[in-house]
Order: C-alpha cells, then structure tokens, then sequence
C-alpha cells in the first residue's frame, strides 16, 4: 500500500495484536536479566555461579542447559522448571528434551517480545480479516481491526492456536478463507 499498490485481502491467523500482550515481554534480552531468569528454574542457585563468566548471550543458554543437564537434575524436574518460569503452555512439552524445550521456549519468548514491541506505521486501507482460534489464549483480537481504516471481520474456527493448521479445523479455515476471499473478489468485480 505505501508502494501505492492496492491490496484486497489481508488475512492474520490467531496472531496477538499490537499492544495485546503484558509489559512482561517488552524488556530487552541481556545476559544479567536472563541469568536472573534461569536461576527461577531451579532451587540451586549454585549450579549457575559459571555462568558469570559468559560474555555472548548467544552462548548463555546452551552453557546453563549443559550445567543443568550435568547437575544430576532429572530432566523431568528441568523441564517443569523451564514451564513454570515460562508463564505459558507449550504443546507435550513432556515429550520434547530439554535441549528441544529450550529452544522452542526461547524461540516463543522471543517472538512475544517482537509481538508485544510492534506497532504497525500506519493503519492499512484493506479490511483486516482475523481468523481466531476458539480456545486460543490470544486476547483482543479485536485490536487488530483498529489498524486498518476500513476495519474487518472476526471468523471463529473451533481449535486452539496449535490446532487451527491442523486437521479437522484446518478444513474449517479453508472454508472461511474461501468465503472472505470469494466475498473480495465479489465486490472488486461489481466496481
């Protein structure tokens, strides 16, 4: 649209809106504040104390999971660490290792602080038309429709956000992708 081009559809799938998530992830990653955060994992403080030799954040977190890993911690106990501190559900977590949970939680972590910090530039001319999963936990979808200027619509597939790409409801997201961009195509032909 800012390259003047006319955009008909805009779709978004159960994305939380600008502005939808707590100050909780608007905090800049750094390697204090995320040392903080692992010693949350566990009752040792102790297992942690190599960790302020760490200068690269990159490196942080695959250094804490070998300490964690070689303290004679069961990875079951890491792993309900990792998912308390956390603050949300990841899908059978249970059956991730602890390498693999670290990484989809950081992963998810920082997708939420890059949701959470954005803002669009300006409000979109084309109608936004959500597709909200039932059971999500995504709030105020309807904060989406405040960025455009022609507003839009909210469909409800039943699923929850891992679900609604998934079979069955992927088929219930296909029909109403279809009947909203079969509704555009409409109204472009009639003008």
């Amino acid at each position: 649209e800012q390259k003047g081009f006319k955009v008909s559809f805009l779709g978004i799938i159960d994305s939380t809106p600008p502005k939808g998530l707590e100050d909780f992830y608007k905090p800049e990653f750094t390697i204090e504040s995320e040392i903080e955060w692992l010693k949350q994992i566990v009752n040792n403080q102790d297992i942690f104390k190599d960790l302020d030799s760490v200068k690269d954040l990159g490196q942080l977190w695959f250094k804490a999971i070998d300490l964690l890993k070689n303290s004679g911690i069961s990875n079951e106990i890491i792993k309900k660490g990792l998912m308390r501190v956390a603050g949300y559900s990841i899908k059978d977590h249970e059956t991730l290792s602890v390498d693999e949970l670290t990484i989809y939680m950081n992963f998810t972590r920082t997708l939420l602080r890059a949701s959470s910090n954005y803002t669009p530039y300006c409000p979109v001319l084309s109608k936004i038309t959500y597709f909200r999963a039932s059971e999500s936990v995504v709030e105020n979808p309807q904060l989406w429709l405040n960025y455009s200027e022609n507003n839009g619509t909210i469909h409800t597939i039943k699923a929850d956000h891992f679900t609604i790409l998934k079979q069955p409801a992927v088929y219930k997201l296909y029909d109403e992708l279809s009947k909203s961009l079969k509704m555009e195509e409409e109204k472009i032909s009639s003008n």
